[in-house]
């Protein structure tokens, strides 16, 4: 026979929790009382209160704040989250888990913090907030939407990119340090561990851009002595100076042997490579998985790309928020994706 102290036990709350939970009395929130009810009638606790309970409650409501200033045929990033997160709905929904996506027309600080408010107000279970951030910006007012959020009983698990100076719950997404350190590995064994290379990323300004190139670059330093890194290049986005910078690096350096990409300017930097007549002599390593990308690495503009799993992370942020709500992890914690080598011979 299923008592009280069995399922405050698995619940991990008080006896005295589960009965106001079982007798509708008020005095928990909404969240600990559904994980209550559903527990005791997963056990099999026999009441009438339960099935009436459990009859009155509203769906299991996620959100999801996420950007959609990204076209598919550019950002198979995006695209990839999106298609997780969907199937992720689609798999939850025979749970009673409803998932509400609320597409952003712009990744600003402002909209961000709008979206998890918007969350905040429907008063969901749990929210995944995408963050896109194309430059050092303010973070102070999403911030405080996710510390509100976590201080009302609503799970926040983050994706991609990390505010783990927030209270979110469980960050979902790129170890951008350990991708830095394969990619300055795998491009230094492509060119023989000897030689010179260079890397060019996004802005300087941005931390989730540096990271990766400057992990990289510590790495090159401490396990390829032979490998001379010419310097990190931030183009900004910006095709045209990613090209004037590249025709300039190749001209002094016409030795060089290999080019890293962690984001931004990869067309050009190929079109340099194409007019310098070195697209073929010179090993090219792009970051991110992306339409692009993949193309250039079936033409043969490319020989590598590094990326994680975006998909796979679209789809555990709502797992995580699910495993939350039941208590079946801890919070607090970093889960990241695993890192995928891509050459031609895969496509």
């Amino acid at each position: 026979m299923v008592t009280l102290n069995d399922i405050a036990k698995k619940a991990n709350v008080s006896r005295g929790t589960v009965d106001r939970a079982l007798n509708n009395r008020g005095g928990i929130s909404a969240k600990t009382k559904l994980k209550i009810l559903k527990i005791a009638d997963e056990l099999g606790y026999k009441t009438n209160n339960i099935g009436k309970a459990l009859a009155l409650q509203k769906r299991l409501n996620f959100g999801v704040v996420i950007p959609q200033d990204f076209t598919p045929s550019d950002n198979m990033f995006m695209v990839g989250a999106l298609e997780g997160i969907k199937k992720a709905a689609r798999t939850y929904s025979e749970s009673g888990i409803n998932v509400e996506i609320k597409h952003l027309n712009d990744p600003k600080v402002d909209e961000i913090e709008e979206g998890i408010r918007y969350f905040i107000d429907k008063k969901v279970m749990g929210i995944v907030v995408l963050p896109i951030f194309v430059d050092k910006i303010d973070l102070s007012g999403i911030i405080s939407a996710i510390n509100e959020a976590v201080e009302k009983n609503i799970y926040v698990v983050t994706i991609y990119n990390d505010i783990d100076n927030s209270k979110r719950n469980v960050f979902v997404g790129t170890d951008f340090n350990k991708v830095g350190r394969v990619g300055a590995e795998f491009l230094c064994k492509l060119i023989g561990e000897k030689g010179k290379i260079a890397v060019f990323s996004g802005f300087e300004s941005n931390p989730m851009h540096t990271v990766k190139v400057l992990s990289f670059a510590k790495k090159v330093s401490e396990s390829f002595p032979d490998v001379n890194l010419t310097g990190i290049y931030y183009n900004n986005y910006d095709e045209e100076k990613a090209y004037n910078t590249c025709l300039k690096i190749l001209r002094s350096n016409p030795d060089i042997r290999g080019i890293a990409v962690s984001c931004g300017g990869i067309a050009g930097i190929i079109k340099a490579l194409k007019e310098e007549n070195c697209s073929r002599k010179i090993k090219v390593l792009i970051f991110d998985i992306t339409a692009k990308a993949l193309e250039m690495l079936k033409n043969e503009d490319i020989d590598a790309i590094i990326g994680t799993n975006i998909y796979e992370q679209g789809y555990n942020s709502v797992n995580v928020l699910y495993d939350l709500f039941l208590n079946r992890i801890h919070d607090r914690q970093k889960i990241y994706s695993k890192i995928d080598i891509i050459l031609k011979e895969c496509l």
